[in-house]
């Protein structure tokens, strides 16, 4: 495959006879597979480093946006790896990487999990990276239907999202271990992370403050999460426009959870990631406490109300994050309209 790096592979070859069963060793050469992704990595560390002398060079000149993104002092590298799949997915993914700059990271990797289209609808940007991940069964149905395959039948070759998200993961992993980031995490495009203000919205900062021997120590930092939307039950905040995520600003009132928690991850110290925690890590992950240190504002279907936000008297209204709103408009109308793609030649 495109992207594990598998060179034998076991084969169980089934005879007439039970006992003429054998295994037979397969071996892939993969080596154009890796200078495929090699000459990919290094593209785009070329890139990133193009964009770090941009943000210099515009701090100098006093830009607010640029101070943001640009920590001073030596700093972590922080990445971001998401998967997206439908159009309400992709009118937000926009957004989603402008805030997530503005706080700091500096590179964001996105893997589309349905068919190319030609990236339609999708941001152009230098510092965003597109790799085709058509993986999930429900996009290949008709094909399926053709071949008369009565064997995945079965419920649970349709229930994959975490098994495909695990894939993504893991690789995404993999991408950040090449490229030398200190941080990477995957968590989705309705998902941002709050800084504390005392960092001055600045990720790596808080990141070299907090865990300055976290390649030695830590394996993962766990972000716990909280819904916000829509007050669907206040006149007032109904009839306001929310163009923007960050707009919807109603969220329980209640202590944090681990049900939906994300993961800032060490890629030194791990080998594998599932969809919300590590696997094979040799370091332990650290639960942040969530208001003094870094949480996820989750925005899932925030039009209805806080996902899962039980008694709407119990909501309170929270505009942390609306300090970025002009900031994220104004990144949104100045950015190139440039991006780095793979392909899967």
């Amino acid at each position: 495959t495109r992207y594990l790096y598998s060179v034998t592979a076991q084969v169980h070859v089934m005879g007439e006879d039970e006992k003429q069963k054998k295994v037979e060793l397969v071996r892939y050469n993969t080596a154009q597979f890796q200078l495929c992704d090699s000459l990919a990595i290094a593209s785009q560390l070329k890139v990133t480093s193009n964009l770090k002398n941009n943000m210099i060079t515009e701090a100098q000149h006093g830009r607010d946006d640029a101070q943001l993104v640009q920590p001073k002092g030596p700093s972590p590298r922080v990445g971001v790896c998401t998967s997206i799949r439908g159009d309400n997915i992709r009118r937000v993914v926009d957004q989603w990487v402008e805030y997530h700059r503005l706080i700091g990271v500096e590179q964001f990797i996105i893997y589309v999990n349905e068919e190319w289209g030609d990236l339609k609808g999708l941001p152009q940007r230098p510092y965003i990276t597109y790799v085709p991940f058509d993986y999930c069964l429900e996009n290949h149905i008709d094909v399926l239907k053709q071949q008369n395959r009565s064997d995945l039948l079965h419920p649970v070759y349709w229930n994959q999202f975490p098994y495909f998200q695990e894939l993504i993961n893991t690789n995404c992993l993999h991408r950040a271990k090449q490229m030398g980031f200190d941080w990477v995490t995957t968590h989705d495009v309705d998902e941002y992370i709050h800084m504390p203000p005392t960092y001055n919205q600045s990720l790596p900062k808080f990141l070299g403050d907090y865990f300055p021997n976290a390649k030695e120590e830590v394996g993962a930092l766990r972000m716990k999460s909280i819904p916000f939307g829509k007050n669907i039950h206040d006149p007032t905040d109904n009839s306001v426009h929310h163009p923007l995520l960050v707009d919807y600003v109603w969220r329980k009132n209640s202590t944090l959870g681990n049900a939906r928690s994300k993961i800032l991850v060490n890629p030194q110290q791990v080998n594998y990631l599932d969809v919300h925690d590590t696997k094979g890590a040799a370091k332990p992950t650290v639960d942040l406490e969530p208001y003094q240190q870094l949480h996820i504002h989750h925005y899932k279907n925030p039009e209805n109300g806080p996902h899962a936000g039980g008694d709407p008297s119990q909501w309170v209204k929270d505009e942390s994050l609306s300090l970025y709103r002009q900031a994220i408009l104004d990144s949104l109308t100045e950015q190139p309209n440039t991006t780095q793609v793979y392909s899967n030649n």
